[in-house]
């Protein structure tokens, strides 16, 4: 009897995996969704090649070196970037971040954040006022406020530290 009872047991963790797999594999894809909706990868990729111009303005880096240094390993910041999206965000947060980025307003909001990096040189203050109430009612969300206010996925020490080792992994790479 005990050997059934432990079969079962058994039946019902192994019935289990498959859906705890297909939850971290849907969470893992809203990451992602997330991180291309902000661009997040594609602003880190640009962080990256403006410390790598200013290295090479001081080094006085030729073409060669130069098309060796801009070679980015963007599906790299593409996974770093969707991993602290999955470890710091819930689904619902990921879901609604998602559409708002997606949308023309979030479209807005993501040049003013790119702005305060030195990407853009869009502001709050240049949107019209219902824009810039919608942004302003984002930032009241927990998503909002994780993505915007803490920078989560764009400006914290974790973000900055994978652009520095991106930037510096390059240049150990190409030494020019």
């Amino acid at each position: 009897m005990a050997a059934w009872r432990e079969f079962g047991v058994l039946c019902l963790v192994l019935s289990v995996v498959p859906t705890v797999s297909q939850a971290d594999e849907s969470r893992h894809a809203l990451a992602e969704e997330l991180v291309r909706a902000m661009k997040a990868d594609e602003q880190a990729a640009q962080r990256i090649e403006k410390i790598i111009i200013d290295q090479c303005h001081e080094e006085h880096c030729d073409d060669e070196a130069r098309q060796c240094l801009f070679k980015i390993d963007r599906n790299e910041l593409l996974s770093d970037l969707t991993y602290f999206a999955e470890r710091e965000l819930t689904p619902g947060e990921m879901a609604a971040a998602t559409a708002y980025f997606r949308s023309e307003i979030g479209e807005k909001h993501r040049q003013v954040m790119r702005a305060e990096l030195g990407l853009s040189k869009a502001t709050l203050y240049d949107q019209a006022p219902e824009v810039r109430a919608a942004m302003l009612a984002f930032l009241d969300t927990s998503a909002g406020y994780r993505l915007v206010t803490r920078a989560l996925l764009t400006n914290t020490d974790k973000v900055n530290g994978m652009i520095r080792n991106q930037a510096g992994r390059a240049f150990h790479r190409c030494k020019p």
